[in-house]
């Protein structure tokens, strides 16, 4: 394809040139991982619950591939409850996955208990199931899968976590869970 055709592209689909190539990424290590098993026929909402973002991230509505979607900033755990719910409306969401960071030996700390605390509130508010998700290397994955890409590294931060909650949602979907 020649450069300006793919530059046109670009532009018409409001991609930057950075976000398709971690799209690109995301999308073709989701068709090589042998182990792919659809999950469901529903969209699914993926979230990764960061110190100060949270990244979401979506299926397709067949349930098969996980789509990186945004992040955002929440202003408290009210917020964060509210902005979920738009996003499960907006998205047409029958589920909510969860990364629930457990440290490495399987134990529940701090984070992994901040995150319960947001899960239990958004199982009060939504109308469709939340469930929690091993999340651990995700955030190290992400980085890792931007590095890949090429992704500059003062642009890395502003993807991270919407990049790990493709991949908790992306191992979700694989595991064929329900």
């Amino acid at each position: 394809m020649p450069r300006g055709t793919r530059l046109t592209l670009l532009a018409v689909l409001d991609v930057d040139a950075v976000d398709f190539v971690v799209y690109r990424f995301l999308l073709f290590s989701a068709f090589s991982a042998s182990s792919a098993v659809k999950a469901s026929s529903m969209r699914i909402l993926g979230l990764d619950l960061g110190e100060r973002r949270v990244g979401v991230a979506v299926s397709d509505p067949d349930g098969i591939i996980a789509h990186p979607l945004e992040q955002f900033e929440p202003r408290g755990r009210r917020d964060l409850v509210a902005k979920v719910a738009a996003l499960v409306a907006r998205e047409k969401a029958e589920r909510v996955v969860v990364g629930h960071p457990v440290l490495l030996d399987g134990t529940v700390g701090e984070q992994a208990r901040r995150t319960e605390a947001v899960v239990k509130e958004l199982r009060k508010v939504l109308p469709v199931p939340v469930v929690v998700w091993d999340e651990r290397f995700t955030t190290a994955d992400a980085e890792e899968a931007l590095r890949q890409a090429e992704v500059p590294p003062g642009r890395r931060r502003d993807k991270r976590d919407m990049i790990a909650a493709t991949l908790i949602l992306r191992a979700y979907l694989e595991a064929g869970a329900p």
